[in-house]
């Protein structure tokens, strides 16, 4: 069982870095100065500056609500930060827009299991399978959904405890 908790551990951690950073999507033709913060908010991340970039990306969704680009880069640095609960929302924000984007899904699934929310997580997983993505999207759709069946399957406790190990950070001693 370790192992496999371990391995998820690994697995979810490295998952939601999948497309950091993308480009310029949106819904609606963002304003000149929302598009020069993005640049902005997005170099401070690249810096690991994580505090000013959620800031410039708050400061940016509240002039341009549907830019979605700067939500989906807001969960990252959400997710960065360890505010797993304000990534998740970041990312629902940014579905809005791109409902049919198989990352984004993928990534909020593995949010999702990392909140413990495995029911939740499969939604995710599932419409993910659905929409058009990379090979290698599709193969980590198909691994997550394999992963979160079984997880599904546990106890109440035993996926307690599964959720409470995810949130413990492999460079924070912890594990």
């Amino acid at each position: 069982m370790s192992n496999r908790v371990l391995g998820l551990k690994v697995w979810v951690g490295a998952s939601f870095f999948l497309l950091f950073l993308g480009g310029g999507a949106y819904a609606l033709s963002p304003s000149q100065q929302g598009l020069n913060l993005k640049v902005q908010a997005d170099q401070l991340l690249k810096q690991g500056r994580i505090e000013q970039a959620i800031s410039l990306y708050e400061t940016v969704l509240k002039e341009d609500k549907g830019f979605a680009n700067a939500h989906y880069n807001l969960a990252t640095a959400y997710y960065l930060k360890g505010e797993l609960g304000k990534a998740a929302e970041s990312l629902k924000a940014f579905l809005h827009f791109q409902p049919n984007d198989a990352e984004a899904l993928y990534n909020l699934g593995c949010l999702k299991i990392r909140l413990g929310d495995f029911d939740e997580a499969m939604k995710c997983f599932l419409r993910a399978e659905n929409c058009p993505c990379s090979r290698l999207i599709s193969r980590k759709i198909k691994e997550a959904l394999r992963f979160t069946k079984g997880l599904r399957n546990e106890n109440p406790k035993t996926q307690q405890l599964i959720a409470y190990l995810l949130t413990l950070s492999p460079s924070s001693g912890n594990g």
